[in-house]
């Protein structure tokens, strides 16, 4: 049975009913409902109201959970997009997935690219938390080249430089790019497969998506779409911000090799020179938050929220405990600035502007006698 036709059982359903009304007229609705009927529910509110709708769960393994079961409840022209989170904590020397950065990056492009429609993103506490690109940078790095172009080579593939990409002798990995003469490949992200633009002197004659194994040609495409490789954009961010955020930075209690060693990868940094613990940096550079790319209407539902703040607090919890520890140890500076945004922030901030729903299991007590059921 479809999703059209289960959800026209539903709304004769007086309890979703009373909730659909609600979430129409109320600025804030809460319901309670067993564990197994959640990816329905969600995907028939979603299906009845048309408004973007992001979903917040406590953790990473419920928002996967939730997007397969939902993406089976959709019609395959609307499906949920993801927007992931890092297992890095900040302050931590690590390098995140690139798949997941990749990810975070395509459902901002989605968000930005089609502002009419309405999506159902489902992410979770710890990756809406986490700063990413400003709507603002994304914009400015987003490229459309379309056959019959001009461009300039060196200045397009450091520009790509610029966005993230790392030039290589030949494009296998997404998030890299190459040049042979005045022919230049490269593997966007969001993309399936790579692609080969072949110039005429400076004007596009061809582009061709190919297999990046073989690295024969597929497809003759007349446009594609370049987005950003990396969150992280040191030399596209914002002067003016970057540098009072480096002048707050207090290096008195770091010892001489770690402060030496700070300054060195910010001047590599900023000179355009590539690192291996960028992401160590992204509080510098990172300004923009998921909501930033959603509407006013947007219907912001939390799924299981006593779940999602005790995350949310002991995220945080650890966030700055490791402060404490690297600044102990002379490894941190005083003032360093973090990529994570707390939960009460965001929610003031950001959230409380939205329409809100909150689903609680069946049997929670902390459910007030006015609220809805289902």
């Amino acid at each position: 049975m479809s999703i059209t036709a289960l959800t026209e059982l539903l709304e004769s359903v007086p309890a979703y009913k009373k909730l659909v009304d609600s979430l129409r007229n109320s600025k804030v609705s809460k319901t309670q409902i067993i564990d197994e009927a959640v990816p329905f529910l969600i995907a028939s509110i979603w299906k009845d109201l048309k408004i973007p709708i992001v979903l917040v769960c406590p953790n990473g393994q419920y928002a996967t959970r939730l997007e397969e079961k939902i993406t089976a409840w959709s019609s395959n022209t609307e499906l949920p997009l993801r927007f992931s989170e890092s297992e890095s904590l900040p302050f931590e020397r690590l390098i995140t997935d690139p798949r997941i950065t990749q990810q975070r990056i395509a459902t901002l492009s989605s968000l930005s690219n089609n502002p009419s429609l309405s999506p159902l993103v489902i992410t979770s506490v710890s990756a809406i938390c986490q700063k990413t690109l400003s709507v603002e940078t994304l914009h400015e790095t987003h490229q459309i080249l379309t056959t019959g172009d001009d461009i300039s080579l060196d200045e397009i593939l450091n520009q790509w430089q610029k966005m993230g990409y790392s030039v290589e002798v030949n494009v296998q990995d997404i998030g890299t790019a190459s040049r042979r003469g005045g022919i230049l490949d490269i593997y966007p992200i969001g993309s399936e497969t790579p692609f080969r633009i072949e110039l005429w002197g400076d004007t596009i004659d061809s582009i061709r998506s190919f297999d990046p194994i073989t690295q024969r040609s597929i497809d003759i495409v007349n446009s594609i779409q370049i987005l950003p490789a990396k969150e992280s954009l040191p030399t596209i961010s914002n002067i003016e911000v970057l540098d009072k955020m480096l002048g707050k930075i207090d290096m008195s209690n770091c010892s001489p090799e770690n402060s030496d060693r700070i300054n060195e990868e910010i001047d590599s940094i900023l000179n355009g020179y590539k690192i291996e613990d960028l992401d160590f940096y992204s509080g510098l550079f990172n300004h923009g938050n998921l909501m930033d790319y959603l509407p006013e209407n947007t219907l912001v539902i939390t799924y299981r929220p006593n779940d999602l703040f005790n995350t949310a607090w002991d995220i945080e919890n650890r966030i700055d405990q490791l402060r404490v520890v690297k600044e102990q140890r002379k490894e941190l500076p005083f003032n360093f600035p973090v990529n994570h945004i707390k939960w009460s922030d965001l929610e003031k901030n950001c959230l409380n502007g939205h329409e809100q729903l909150s689903i609680m299991p069946w049997g929670a007590e902390d459910l007030l006698e006015n609220n809805i059921y289902v």
